[in-house]
């Protein structure tokens, strides 16, 4: 996999980097690659973070070098870890997981990976109402 050039990206009256933007249905099985890389470390269970629901506050999804995920974080029932223990499986994903997605892993770096969710949006309004 070619690393992405890091593009701003402004949403609202926030600004910041990401090295790849994933748009995918909703409903759908997603992984969401770590493209974190190292010669001389074994990057598992790295830390992620995500989108939450409070303006300008990510979740922790995940401390780093644990395989267990926070229990308090609803999309987490959703959320598993890819065979190499590194990237994580999103299924399925839904509209609200839009947004920033970040893989952090102590000594090596930050991955950003902007989630757009299309589809079954305006389907969902409806049946609020």
């Amino acid at each position: 996999m070619a690393l992405l050039q890091s593009l701003p990206l402004t949403l609202s009256q926030y600004q910041y980097y990401v090295n790849e933007t994933l748009t995918i249905e909703n409903g759908t099985t997603t992984t969401l690659v770590c493209g974190l890389t190292s010669d001389t470390k074994i990057v598992e269970y790295p830390s992620w973070s995500g989108p939450s629901r409070e303006q300008g506050n990510d979740t922790q999804f995940s401390y780093q070098g644990d395989p267990t995920f926070n229990p308090n974080v609803e999309i987490l029932t959703r959320v598993r870890w890819a065979v190499n223990k590194k990237d994580l499986v999103l299924s399925p994903a839904k509209w609200i997981d839009e947004g920033r997605f970040q893989c952090t892993f102590a000594g090596i770096g930050n991955w950003f990976i902007r989630l757009n969710v299309r589809g079954d949006l305006f389907f969902f309004q409806i049946q609020m109402w």
